[in-house]
């Protein structure tokens, strides 16, 4: 089976090598044979045309009507006077304007096929450095990618969509798509993983496979990504919570458990009506508004508390919610002892325009 196998990939390989060639010498070919028309159809034109035609006295004239000719554009400035003159536009007509015609189609056609093969995720491979992938699709990949495009295209950060879909699911021409399996180390390495700045793991929509089956795929891609660059960020999307500590022990920075906070944030909405709408805003803010961070450094770790405050509020428009220091988040009070390395949750708001 696995020599059947190698002859089926090697017969593809080589086909789609030919057709490839075969389309891209056709296209020199006729570039070429028109090319040729062009020059020997102006010289044998010239021959019978000089002399005799005031309009044709110059090689530059012949290429000229020859060129006009065959594009079919025909300005009427200039037209042959001579019997062969006229034989010999309508042989550069027959054979140019076909090869020319020929030569439009085939890279037309070629655009086309490499549209289509863009669409299909295929032959895609990514050269970018400090990127994002995002791995795996299902219901909520569409707004996360199109958060990541507001937040991300200000500051031309690329994104990648890789997952194992037969076209593009997301029409964005922001967003790279790379078809795919997230747990494949062959095509992260397509994904150049090992230069990105964050892994995003999503959990694949599969009503025929359970969620701790999901769960250890996703575990499984996250090792896999993490022996490639261990030093990548990555957040990852659990089904079940008792999977939790297995994506942690893979390197995932951040674990999401939707159906966790999806669950409590509608029992605190159903006792105290408005939250909803709260975190909503919150979270699908401007990308200058909302949920943010700032990180703590040693000007910030050092500046006393009510010169503190004022940066925060006054300068960085910025209301402290949380700190999370060594992994461990508290909410936020005035008198918390701030360390470098540390960083404060925020709610940043927009400016107060100067009047």
């Amino acid at each position: 089976m696995a020599r059947v196998g190698f002859r089926k990939r090697y017969a593809y390989r080589k086909d789609a090598t030919r057709l490839k060639l075969s389309t891209k010498a056709a296209a020199i070919v006729l570039l070429v044979n028109i090319l040729l028309v062009i020059m020997f159809g102006s010289m044998v034109l010239l021959h019978f045309e000089k002399h005799k035609n005031p309009r044709v006295n110059t090689y530059g004239d012949a290429v000229w009507l020859t060129w006009v000719t065959i594009t079919t554009v025909g300005y009427g400035n200039n037209y042959p006077v001579t019997t062969a003159g006229k034989w010999t536009i309508v042989v550069i007509m027959v054979l140019g304007v076909g090869m020319l015609t020929s030569y439009f189609s085939l890279r037309s056609a070629k655009k086309v096929r490499d549209v289509q093969t863009k669409r299909k995720g295929l032959n895609v491979k990514i050269s970018s450095r400090d990127h994002y992938v995002v791995l795996g699709w299902n219901e909520r990949a569409p707004s996360l990618l199109e958060n990541l495009r507001k937040l991300l295209e200000p500051e031309r950060t690329a994104v990648l969509l890789m997952c194992d879909l037969e076209e593009q699911p997301f029409d964005d021409d922001y967003i790279f798509y790379m078809r795919g399996r997230p747990t494949s180390e062959r095509d992260l390495k397509r994904a150049n993983v090992s230069e990105a700045r964050v892994a995003i793991l999503l959990a694949n929509d599969d009503p025929e496979t359970s969620g701790s089956d999901i769960d250890a795929k996703t575990v499984l891609t996250a090792l896999t990504i993490h022996s490639l660059n261990p030093a990548v960020r990555m957040t990852a999307e659990v089904l079940e919570s008792e999977n939790i500590h297995h994506l942690e022990l893979a390197g995932v920075n951040e674990v999401l458990d939707s159906n966790l906070v999806l669950g409590s944030l509608l029992a605190r909405s159903a006792k105290s009506f408005g939250l909803i709408g709260f975190v909503t805003q919150i979270m699908t803010a401007e990308p200058s508004e909302g949920l943010t961070r700032v990180q703590v450094d040693d000007e910030i770790a050092g500046m006393p508390v009510e010169r503190r405050e004022e940066y925060l509020l006054e300068e960085l428009h910025m209301l402290p919610l949380a700190l999370n220091s060594h992994g461990e988040i508290r909410r936020y009070s005035r008198d918390m002892e701030l360390t470098p390395g540390d960083f404060i949750v925020v709610i940043s708001r927009p400016k107060t325009p100067e009047p």
